[in-house]
């Protein structure tokens, strides 16, 4: 794509699936216009550690397989403060960041999906002082 060729970038559970997400930012970041807007949704670490890490240690970070409904898939987990590192050494600002609660009124447990945030959002724009 060329430069600045988008006021919205828009990536729905796609960046965890690269191992370098410095790279993706890079390239969002280089065509987005400079009024745009960047939103990225990704499964939340927590959940990701609570869901499908061995023994629950939600720094377990790096390429991981799991297996959901039969099917085998990848992607690669990175804490919280990856995120915003990235974010940061990409020359965006954190515009907004929202944990979506689940919609549906039941009791929680502690092992209990509901009972813990399933994805993250993040709001991102460019700095002011990137050309």
């Amino acid at each position: 794509f060329d430069a600045r060729s988008f006021d919205m970038i828009f990536s729905f559970f796609a960046v965890m699936y690269k191992e370098n997400l410095e790279a993706v930012l890079q390239e969002f970041v280089r065509t987005l216009m400079p009024d745009g807007t960047i939103i990225i949704a990704v499964p939340h670490p927590v959940r990701k550690m609570m869901k499908y890490n061995a023994g629950n240690n939600y720094f377990v970070k790096g390429r991981q397989e799991t297996d959901w409904k039969g099917i085998k898939r990848f992607g690669y987990n990175l804490l919280f403060e990856d995120y915003i590192h990235a974010f940061v050494q990409a020359g965006l600002i954190l515009v907004r960041l929202q944990e979506p609660r689940p919609v549906k009124e039941v009791p929680t447990t502690p092992d209990s999906e509901i009972a813990y945030p399933h994805f993250l959002l993040f709001e991102l724009a460019l700095r002011g002082d990137i050309p």
